[in-house]
This record gives C-alpha cells, sequence and structure tokens, in this order.
C-alpha cells in the first residue's frame, strides 16, 4: 500500500482548507454562509446533486441565478394578485435564500476574481446584504414598495454579476472552475 493511501499529505501541501484543523466541538468550520440552512419552502434545487452543471462554477450560478429571478418573478406577480399579507410569510423564505446565496457566491466564486475587477459588484452586494438583512425575518415588517425596491435592487446584482464575476470566472482552467462549481454546491447545500 503506497504512503499516500494510508497517511494523510503533510500539512502545506493541499489547499488551504486542507490545511485548518479544528477541533469539531469547538469551532464551525470557515465555509459556508452564516445564513445556511434556511430556505424558502417554496424554492427548489436549480441544479442535482449528480448533473454535469453541478461542477461547473459559471452554470451553477446561472442556474440559481434563473431559479431565484423566477422565484423573484412568482413573488412580485403575487404582490400585484393578492396584496402584501399575502407575499409577507414567503418573502421572510425568500430573503434568507437569497443572503444564503450572496454569501455563498462572494466567499466561493469571488475568491478567483481579481480583487480590482469585483469593487462595484462587492459594495451593491454589500447594500443588498444590508437591505435583506432588514427584512431577515419569518414575517419580516416590509411595505409593497419596500418589497418591490429589493426585488429591484436583487435583480440588478444578479445582471451586474454575471456582467462582471462570470467573465472573469471564464478566464480560469476547466479544473478550477468544475473546483469551484462543486465549493459553491457544496456551500449552498
Amino acid at each position: 500500500m503506497a504512503p499516500s493511501d494510508t497517511q494523510p499529505p503533510p500539512e502545506g501541501t493541499g489547499t488551504p482548507a486542507d490545511d485548518i484543523v479544528l477541533d469539531p466541538i469547538l469551532e464551525d468550520p470557515p465555509v459556508g454562509p452564516p445564513y445556511g440552512g434556511a430556505a424558502d419552502s417554496g424554492v427548489v434545487s436549480s441544479v442535482g446533486e449528480y448533473a454535469p452543471e453541478a461542477l461547473d462554477v459559471m452554470a451553477f450560478l446561472q442556474a440559481e441565478h434563473r431559479k431565484l429571478e423566477s422565484v423573484l418573478d412568482e413573488v412580485a406577480e403575487q404582490l400585484e394578485q393578492e396584496g402584501l399579507d399575502a407575499v409577507r410569510l414567503r418573502w421572510g423564505g425568500v430573503v434568507r435564500e437569497t443572503l444564503e446565496h450572496a454569501v455563498a457566491e462572494e466567499r466561493v466564486a469571488w475568491e478567483a476574481v481579481p480583487p480590482e475587477e469585483l469593487n462595484s459588484v462587492r459594495d451593491q452586494q454589500h447594500r443588498l446584504v444590508e437591505v435583506l438583512g432588514e427584512q431577515d425575518s419569518v414575517n419580516p415588517e416590509v411595505d409593497a414598495d419596500q418589497l418591490r425596491q429589493t426585488i429591484d435592487l436583487v435583480r440588478e446584482h444578479t445582471r451586474r454579476v454575471e456582467a462582471v464575476v462570470l467573465p472573469a470566472l471564464q478566464q480560469l482552467p476547466p479544473a478550477r472552475l468544475m473546483a469551484l462549481g462543486e465549493d459553491l454546491r457544496q456551500v449552498m447545500g
């Protein structure tokens, strides 16, 4: 049996995450959004566990963005047809799902993009996370105009990410795109 089959590689030979040693009882791993775990029951997974897209960060991000846009369309339509009270409970889940996505995207996908290319996206995302954080509850106190503005802000941010981040990611080797896609899928659950 080869030594690599029985022993872990020496520290410093793997990825930065491989070199982190945690006490599983005392520390959370340094991955995953702080908003991890909560999702709107009306939101379905956009990419299956074994789908080829699950391994490509660009395809995964695009699928997640289409899913988010679809949910936002449904919420906007429900708001117009049934009013704010009909949307309020679901909105809390949509907010949570969007926060999870935003934080995971920043922690995983953005690390591969040159920082100077991210300035406008990062500023917009921090504003978005602040707005969403104020609305992050099971039954958020938000009026119809705030909800519409937040939906518009999320849509605008999604377009900006696709205009700035995806082209930068395209410059990465295919193996790196696949690794980032798997990392993002794992972080987003």
